[in-house]
């Protein structure tokens, strides 16, 4: 997964997935604290983890050192 993830209070950003178009569940494939200014890898997802076909979202939280997050979100449909 490819991205930039960036702020003037950056703290942490995690990247993690899970099923279906709103997951109640999430699994969290990689955390760094490190900011990512230019477009670069944020993490990689082996198709191995995904269980089934269907609707997967994939999703980058940011959180600041107000402990404020945000997040961008996208989803895969596998047939």
């Amino acid at each position: 997964v490819r991205g930039q993830a960036h702020g003037t209070a950056f703290e942490g950003r995690w990247l993690q997935f899970g099923l279906g178009e709103t997951p109640s569940e999430w699994t969290t494939v990689a955390y760094e604290q490190t900011p990512l200014p230019e477009d670069g890898l944020l993490g990689t997802i082996p198709m191995s983890r995904f269980g089934r076909r269907g609707v997967w979202t994939i999703r980058l939280l940011v959180r600041d050192t107000r402990q404020l997050v945000r997040q961008g979100r996208a989803q895969l449909n596998l047939e």
